[in-house]
């Protein structure tokens, strides 16, 4: 079939001039096909990649620190708050306020420790009226200090202590006591016996590197309440 020779040679032309066409690209060191990146592209590529990253990389570092700066600014203004409304609640219906520099129903100022008693029932023949006493016993003491065997996480504890051992009592063995309030900076109590009122200075500070300003403290600082007496 002579008919069908020209289709076929020009078939054959065609794979040949397309073999060629590669090869020339491939060989051509100015083909776009045969050569690769050059050093400054190679730079300039990276530099991008760089500066994406570290954008994102301070972006993510910022939002880290003012979410922790955020919890923290909670969770100490939690703590104080927790604790001044436990001792408000408590002194209210206290009685025989002491520190450990005066005597008894006595004034005194910025003291570190408050010794107090609770009313615990009322007995005209066993106490004369009001029995006033810790949570178990009688005449026992209960204390509002702090432990500050951990110094950068001072605890605000409430103890007790036994008649025997007295309003001054020594208290080493904290197993028994119960916290009040964690990382405590600065305990203050004043009592005015003429006008029964006991004030309570407290801050709570947290440190961290992770905080932006390396620290938080209470706002004000330090927090401050007043209680007055309601069975002095």
């Amino acid at each position: 079939m002579p008919h069908l020779k020209r289709p076929i040679l020009d078939f054959r032309f065609a794979i040949l001039d397309l073999r060629h066409d590669t090869q020339s690209k491939i060989q051509n060191p100015k083909s776009k096909i045969g050569r690769g990146f050059t050093i400054t592209e190679l730079l300039m590529t990276a530099a991008i990649f760089v500066a994406i990253g570290g954008t994102l990389a301070v972006s993510l570092l910022m939002n880290q620190r003012a979410f922790v700066t955020s919890e923290a600014y909670t969770y100490v203004q939690q703590q104080a708050r927790r604790a001044l409304d436990a001792m408000v609640k408590e002194l209210r219906e206290a009685g025989d306020i002491d520190s450990p520099t005066t005597t008894q129903d006595q004034d005194f100022t910025s003291a570190a420790r408050l010794n107090f008693r609770i009313a615990r029932n009322y007995d005209e023949v066993a106490c004369g009226g009001i029995c006033w006493g810790n949570d178990t016993t009688t005449l026992g003491w209960v204390h509002y200090l702090l432990d500050t065997t951990d110094a950068q996480h001072a605890r605000l504890l409430r103890c007790q202590s036994t008649p025997a051992d007295g309003s001054d009592a020594g208290i080493t063995d904290f197993s028994g006591c119960r916290t009040l309030s964690n990382d405590v900076q600065t305990f203050q109590v004043d009592y005015a016996d003429s006008a029964k009122t006991v004030t309570i200075r407290l801050e709570n500070r947290l440190s961290s590197q992770q905080i932006a300003t390396g620290g938080l403290s209470t706002t004000p600082s330090p927090l401050r309440t007043q209680v007055r007496l309601r069975n002095p």
